[in-house]
């Protein structure tokens, strides 16, 4: 069988290069060779910059760069996660161009009809091999494509698609690349400023670095890679203000599922906005982990709690981090009454329960923060807590995390089941009358090798689960809460760097989880959508 991408055959067994030498390969191809001429030349400059990164980490110590990151403010750890997300982004886009996927065509469609249609597509292609990826020739990229939202109406191919709407790996990794500049000299100048002036001035170097980005996304003018710009907020606008009854693009699909990993991060945006814009405020965000997976509760100071500001901000974080499940369950709704199909209503309205298991999570570990809180600050008053309050307290604490593990578990489950089974439309069950496919995977790949949905899949699973490395340490951060003096107990002061680093490690986990979930779910839907219009294509 040659190979699609570059129209050789692949070399006999004994002449294929090692592990190491096949992954450089892979690299160098994808960055230079993978892509169209024009991007060429950004693909290898984006190549040496990586490359100097990855050599200045492994020369430092990649333990030495995460202290460093740990211990910068919060609102520095807000900036790079941005930056790492628009990266991602980039990449997604780039890497899925270079296997003949182009995204802009999918994404500027409805989201795909139900996974039962790849068995119908597998047994109309039942006559081409099992799991061959698709030939550019036969992909429906490179067909005539109509979209609704293009203002002529008219037929437009992939590449022109892309360029009208702004999805150009170039552009996307020049627009990273300059926030990326802001934010490396944000630090530079915040370093150079909290060292002279203490970080209290310097924070207002933070301010305007979040003042500056917030204005180069809104610059009205037709510069600064406009089209991508407007093409984020617009699909912003109808997430956040969609009706019951609002059409849901497939790219307004993809990123409210990228905003629901960066629920961590609206929820750290109330400090932001506290430690920024009121910094002689002091507030305990009690809910500042409110969110699947980030328990530690983590705060500085403490209000007394008639304190009007300290009672209505509490609620600010768990509403923050709950937003991106809303809006996702919005759009479930949405697509729920939209739907036509007794099978589609059905899956939505499943779907919708995946996002609205996240909020009871959500609640109950904003409630753990709230009690060890208000114990917190009981246990160090003079009067003290008596024997039966610690007991009492304890109790309340252990039977709170209890029911933040019980629908923790229930939301992870949930969510790997949709991811694997629904997004990926993957474990589909073997057919006499299907061709034969690689077992737990589907009749049709786009991708060559399913190795790579094998690790895809166990990856995935991990970073679902990984939330678990935190029980423990919120246990005994509890302990600390509860009987601070009790042998054995450290202090929640040598807990707190820990918890942080913990925290930002598992949020660094997420964004890379979903950069690697938007890579097979856009290739399941060019799999389930893609033959459906070549059969429909005359």
């Amino acid at each position: 069988m040659t190979n699609t991408l570059n129209g050789k055959s692949p070399p006999p067994s004994s002449a294929r290069p090692s592990a190491s030498a096949a992954a450089a390969s892979a690299i160098t191809f994808i960055f230079t060779n993978g892509v169209p001429a024009r991007f060429r030349m950004a693909s290898r400059i984006a190549l040496v910059v990586v490359t100097l990164i990855v050599i200045y980490a492994a020369y430092h110590s990649l333990g030495t760069a995460f202290s460093y990151i740990r211990e910068l403010p919060l609102y520095f750890h807000v900036l790079l996660l941005i930056n790492l997300g628009l990266w991602c982004g980039a990449t997604n886009i780039h890497i899925l161009s270079v296997f003949g996927i182009d995204a802009a065509v999918l994404l500027e469609t409805g989201a795909g009809g139900p996974t039962q249609a790849l068995d119908k597509i597998s047994l109309a292609m039942s006559s081409s091999p099992p799991y061959t990826p698709l030939s550019p020739t036969a992909s429906p990229n490179n067909l005539p494509f109509s979209d609704n939202n293009i203002d002529d109406g008219k037929a437009v191919s992939g590449p022109l698609l892309a360029q009208q709407t702004g999805w150009i790996p170039r552009d996307m990794y020049t627009l990273a690349l300059i926030i990326s500049c802001v934010t490396v000299l944000s630090l530079a100048a915040f370093g150079g400023a909290a060292s002279r002036w203490g970080e209290p001035a310097a924070e207002r170097v933070a301010a305007a670095t979040y003042a500056l980005i917030l204005i180069l996304t809104f610059l009205p003018f037709d510069t600064l890679y406009r089209n991508l710009r407007v093409k984020f907020l617009r699909s912003l606008r109808r997430i956040a203000f969609g009706t019951l009854y609002s059409e849901v693009p497939f790219c307004d699909v993809i990123l409210a599922d990228i905003l629901t990993s960066y629920s961590r991060v609206f929820g750290d945006l109330q400090i932001v906005f506290w430690t920024l814009v009121m910094p002689d405020e002091e507030i305990v965000p009690a809910a500042r982990a409110g969110h699947p997976g980030d328990k530690t509760g983590t705060a500085v100071t403490v209000v007394a709690p008639t304190s009007i500001l300290g009672s209505w901000t509490d609620l600010v974080a768990p509403i923050l981090i709950s937003g991106p499940f809303l809006f996702r369950l919005r759009q479930c709704i949405s697509e729920y009454n939209l739907a036509s199909e007794p099978a589609a209503k059905n899956r939505h309205l499943a779907n919708a329960g995946k996002y609205l298991s996240a909020i009871p999570v959500i609640m109950s570990s904003f409630m753990i923060n709230w009690l060890r809180m208000s114990y917190r600050g009981a246990a160090f008053s003079s009067s003290g807590l008596s024997a039966e309050e610690l007991l009492k307290a304890e109790w309340k604490l252990d039977f709170a995390v209890g029911i933040w593990v019980f629908f923790s578990i229930v939301n992870s489950l949930f969510s790997i089941y949709w991811d694997l089974i629904m997004d990926w439309s993957l474990f589909r069950r073997r057919h006499r009358h299907l061709p034969a496919f690689p077992r737990f995977l589907r009749p049709i790949l786009h991708f060559k090798h399913p190795v790579a949905y094998y690790v895809a899949v166990v990856i995935n699973v991990m970073l679902r689960l990984c939330w678990t490395i935190k029980v423990p340490l919120f246990f005994a951060l509890v302990d600390a809460t509860v009987k601070p003096s009790a042998p054995g107990v450290r202090p929640e002061e040598e807990q707190i760097p820990m918890l942080l680093g913990v925290d930002l490690a598992l949020k660094v986990a997420e964004v890379l989880r979903r950069w690697l979930w938007v890579f097979f779910r856009i290739e399941r839907e060019l799999v389930s959508k893609g033959y459906s219009q070549m059969e429909d294509t005359p």
